[in-house]
């Protein structure tokens, strides 16, 4: 019988350290030893810090301990400690680190979904094939998205505004909770908690647009910024990566595969104009491009061929019936 953990035992000791370095911060050289012992530690530490921030602790880390009332000073301490973590990203090839200076570089590879402690206390999750330069002091707080997706919970500190900048964008917030995507020259901003403020440097009055919760805006290059009120459902949707899933709840086939090409090596090519706009319905996990193009196939009748690391979406029939697809968890 092998030695090795299951991931549930994993998760369970890394919400153990969670308490116990709240607790007593001086236990976090022996966090760092137990980080060391497995790959898979470091990653499971962070979901379990991520979910004691998210939600009550007693609630999000289970009734097997008993979570304290942590006072500022340890709650400091905690992600001081997880940001002192060096994490590897095991078959990515390459790690990386948030420094406890408040400067450094996160970058996740294809299909990578990773969740960082910052220095002053906030957080945020990277998406797929994402780059960020943080940059904090007594005076500022600054993120620089270079590529890619990113959602930040912000720790409230009204003498340094959180700025985030990726190209000519720039997004303004207090403490408060929102997402920056990039696409090129176009930029999406979405809250999900408190308001910001959002704008672009190239254009000629650089007047910022102030997003609150439950909004949207869009940033294109050629236009002007769009604020939009959006259903709960349709934000968790957008922003269902953050589990490692998609949401596709009547998008077109066209940006279904422009979704999973996001997170995979290999690659959906959608075969026809007419099939590249029907619509699909569904949860997906992001990594599993077989289980999307059997849900398609059954949904839309479409034919699926591989090729090399392509995969190929053509019509079978030309009936044009739209049916649901539904992926289960």
């Amino acid at each position: 019988m092998s030695d090795r953990k299951s991931a549930e035992e994993i998760e369970r000791e890394a919400a153990e350290w969670v308490v116990r370095v709240d607790s007593d911060p001086a236990l976090a050289p022996q966090l760092e030893i137990w980080a060391a012992e497995d790959p898979r530690h470091a990653g499971a530490y962070y979901r379990a810090l991520s979910a004691w921030r998210l939600a009550d602790r007693g609630r999000a880390l289970g009734h097997t301990f008993a979570a304290r009332q942590a006072s500022g000073t340890s709650r400091r301490a905690l992600i001081a400690a997880a940001a002192g973590l060096a994490v590897s990203v095991g078959a990515a090839g390459f790690g990386w680190k948030v420094w406890l200076d408040g400067r450094g570089s996160l970058r996740t590879a294809v299909g990578e979904i990773r969740w960082a402690p910052l220095a002053d206390g906030s957080r945020a999750a990277l998406n797929t094939s994402t780059v960020l330069d943080v940059s904090m002091d007594a005076a500022s707080r600054n993120i620089d998205l270079q590529s890619g997706e990113a959602w930040f919970d912000v720790e409230h500190d009204p003498s340094r505004p959180f700025v985030v900048r990726s190209g000519p964008v720039r997004v303004r917030a207090v403490g408060t909770s929102f997402s920056v995507r990039r696409y090129g020259d176009d930029f999406e901003v979405i809250v999900t908690e408190g308001t910001v403020e959002a704008w672009r440097e190239d254009t000629p009055d650089r007047s910022a647009v102030k997003v609150s919760a439950g909004r949207r805006v869009s940033l294109p290059a050629t236009a002007e910024p769009e604020v939009t009120l959006s259903p709960t459902s349709e934000i968790e949707g957008r922003l269902a990566w953050r589990t490692g899933m998609i949401a596709l709840e009547g998008r077109s086939l066209r940006e279904a595969a422009e979704e999973f090409n996001r997170y995979n090596g290999v690659q959906l090519v959608i075969d026809g104009d007419d099939l590249a706009e029907k619509r699909i319905v569904g949860w997906f996990r992001a990594t599993d491009v077989d289980a999307f193009t059997a849900a398609a196939s059954i949904a839309l009748g479409v034919q699926v061929r591989k090729t090399g690391n392509t995969i190929i979406l053509s019509s079978s029939s030309d009936d044009g019936n739209v049916s649901p697809a539904h992926q289960p968890l």
